[in-house]
């Protein structure tokens, strides 16, 4: 199976030599029957290799490769800020990781770590869930989205409300923050706050700390436009030279995309044989 993702020797012999190597074939089938495309799949495996890489390093072996050694993997690229390339871009190893342990789970490679129950969870978050539940109506969808930014505020500011301060607040949320992406930032902002809401109605902390937290900015036109206009989309179309065969091809991508809605993704997995010419139908296989 490696050999239809990757041509090159050099990069086949190096995957072979590692660490991953003894289970590589089998979770590209496992990758593959969980839907996963070709690109997708080829970036899940070396991403893969580069964890079983830095394992290697760590002097960890096979069996070693677990949630814990996940987090340690977190950590230390937390440490390091190089949860993103220098260009923005957030680094994809953590998410690799995680489907290889998953698959490793599933094949009983490594010990599936227990769940998390309410059991070892912090008394103030326990009580925080079901305040939140009585006094707001809150659903437990989005009290699970809180759950690891208050678990992460406890552990690093304590379980003593009475000693938070807004300084050792705003120091945590920037840290925090620094390799975040905005999404991720501004969930991390609202928890923190409604938790401390929480504090201050049971008079654990402070009132007015809640202000300690700054909302997460986002300016206007900051980011790429969110879509085209018709004329836009028109004139985008019609650059393409329809005599070459290059262009051809990508003025029916273009087309797909802006008349059908389809995602790169789906475009970009179509085979000869999706395409039905006397019905005037295409097969899309697109996600889920």
């Amino acid at each position: 199976m490696l050999v239809t993702y990757f041509k090159d020797s050099r990069t086949l012999a190096r995957y072979r030599s590692g660490l991953a190597n003894l289970y590589l074939e089998n979770f590209i089938v496992w990758l593959e029957s969980q839907g996963y495309r070709r690109f997708t799949i080829r970036r899940h495996v070396r991403e893969v290799v580069h964890f079983a890489d830095w394992a290697e390093a760590e002097g960890l072996a096979l069996s070693d490769l677990d949630r814990g050694a996940l987090n340690r993997l977190y950590s230390q690229l937390v440490e390091r800020n190089s949860l993103r390339y220098p260009c923005g871009k957030q680094r994809q190893i953590c998410h690799s990781a995680c489907l290889w342990i998953d698959f490793l789970e599933a094949v009983g490679a490594v010990e599936t770590c227990p769940p998390h129950t309410s059991a070892q969870e912090p008394a103030l978050l326990l009580q925080f869930r079901e305040w939140m539940r009585t006094q707001r109506g809150t659903l437990d969808a989005t009290l699970n989205k809180y759950r690891l930014p208050i678990i992460d505020l406890l552990d690093d500011l304590g379980t003593e409300p009475s000693a938070f301060d807004a300084i050792g607040l705003r120091e945590f949320l920037l840290r925090r923050v620094s390799c975040f992406s905005q999404g991720k930032s501004k969930n991390l902002a609202t928890a923190v706050r409604m938790f401390l809401r929480f504090l201050i109605a049971r008079g654990y902390c402070a009132p007015g700390l809640e202000h300690a937290i700054p909302t997460v900015a986002k300016w206007r036109l900051s980011s790429l436009p969110k879509y085209l206009s018709v004329q836009d989309v028109e004139c985008l179309i019609n650059s393409c030279d329809q005599c070459s065969p290059l262009g051809a091809r990508d003025r029916a991508i273009l087309v797909l995309i802006a008349r059908l809605g389809l995602r790169a993704g789906d475009v970009s997995a179509l085979k000869f044989g999706d395409l039905l010419w006397e019905e005037g139908t295409l097969i899309i296989s697109g996600k889920g």
